[in-house]
């Protein structure tokens, strides 16, 4: 009785995962004309693959990312067709797909709330917006869930290390974003578990994309476009992603009393740092605080640019201020308390991820979306206390997912 029980609740649970999925799909009918980036890069990269098959130039193609979804869906398009519902229905699947590993994962975990912290990945907005376009992001997002999982169990069967350097290597082929896995997962075993042969089975994922950085001499494509990708630097990304913590996991701020004399330090070292916050496009250039600052994109950049509106400069940057100690708090928070949460091997992705974050020129929200899962696992998993906040921080990440769907559709 108990297992049907439980299979039942599971079955529940996926429905009320995916519906959100398949209800955007039968109103839009996926057959909207191709735009963003899908219509400028991907697509046309599909359809150069499509005519040059079996033999694809994969030197030569108009993306930044590794080449995997392009051939995929090159392959799909040249048997299904290659109308734009017939394209964007692989990544669709793909996003509804990450989404179920995802709730597994907090399964096996044990965690007593799996359905709401899944919401939380698929409030999302560049999680579950992209799972409608021809982009790299979310098909490369099903293989890393797949091998989050993997890494997760500390595996000692040569079954489950076969696994997860299958599906890291499928992540990294399709995004070479999702390095930062194998990378962090090598170093755990290695520093932590002291446990050479482990580590090595996350080589082979850094072998696989060997051959591009060979054919490439570098980490992109050699084309003009890329160069706007090119590898730098880039303190931006430090105000970026406490500000996007600060904003996305509010509540995690509340999971334990706050020991302000461990973490008065280190905040106070972040502070000059914030003097790199991108600007928001509807402020004056005449603002920024540093020569050549970067410019937000993404859903937090959206709401303070209708905010300018009729908010002055002052108040949002204020706002920006308040959400980036809020971000400092919570990730120092958890980083400290680590060993309690058991979450070591997460952290050990979630440095790297932020080091290898550092080398990206632009401050777009959708370049954190890997790191979402490990957050949400980080941050909210182990959240034991006032849990009741969740409850009411979903259905307002929710409205603001409603609200950023209807913004980006006003704009196409």
């Amino acid at each position: 009785m108990n297992d049907s029980i439980h299979r039942h609740r599971t079955a529940i649970a996926i429905i009320l995962i995916i519906l959100p999925f398949i209800l955007v799909a039968l109103l839009t009918g996926l057959n909207q004309p191709f735009d963003f980036d899908e219509g400028d890069y991907h697509v046309p990269v599909i359809e150069q693959f499509m005519k040059e098959l079996p033999a694809p130039d994969l030197i030569h193609y108009r993306s930044a990312t590794t080449p995997l979804m392009h051939l995929t869906l090159a392959a799909w398009g040249k048997l299904a067709g290659a109308e734009p519902w017939k394209l964007r229905l692989p990544v669709l699947l793909a996003g509804m797909l990450s989404a179920v590993i995802f709730f597994l994962i907090l399964r096996e975990r044990n965690e007593p709330w799996p359905l709401r912290l899944t919401l939380f990945l698929v409030a999302y907005p560049y999680f579950f917006w992209l799972s409608f376009l021809v982009m790299t992001e979310v098909f490369a997002f099903l293989f890393g869930v797949l091998a989050l999982r993997y890494f997760l169990r500390t595996p000692t069967k040569r079954r489950d290390l076969i696994f997860f350097a299958l599906w890291s290597s499928l992540a990294v082929l399709a995004r070479q974003q999702w390095l930062f896995l194998p990378i962090g997962a090598g170093a755990y075993w290695l520093w932590q578990d002291r446990n050479l042969k482990r580590a090595a089975w996350a080589i082979i994922p850094l072998l696989t994309f060997l051959p591009f950085v060979i054919l490439w001499r570098g980490a992109a494509p050699p084309i003009k476009w890329a160069t706007s990708h090119a590898l730098t630097l880039n303190p931006v990304q430090i105000p970026h992603v406490l500000i996007a913590t600060g904003f996305y996991f509010f509540p995690a701020l509340f999971t334990a009393p706050i020991p302000w004399k461990r973490l008065a330090l280190p905040t106070a070292a972040l502070l000059p740092f914030f003097l790199f916050t991108p600007l928001i496009e509807a402020l004056p250039s005449s603002l920024q605080l540093l020569p050549g600052q970067s410019v937000f994109a993404g859903a937090i950049a959206n709401i303070s640019n209708l905010a300018a509106g009729f908010l002055p400069p002052i108040l949002i940057y204020i706002g920006f201020f308040v959400l980036y100690i809020f971000g400092a708090l919570i990730l120092l928070q958890a980083w400290f308390r680590r060993k309690e949460d058991n979450a070591e091997p997460l952290w050990a992705a979630i440095i790297v991820f932020l080091l290898m974050l550092l080398t990206v020129g632009q401050a777009w929200e959708r370049y954190l979306l890997p790191l979402i899962p490990f957050l949400i696992l980080t941050l909210y998993a182990a959240q034991r206390r006032r849990r009741w906040l969740l409850n009411l921080w979903l259905p307002v990440q929710w409205l603001l997912l409603l609200g950023f769907l209807w913004y980006q559709i006003a704009l196409s």
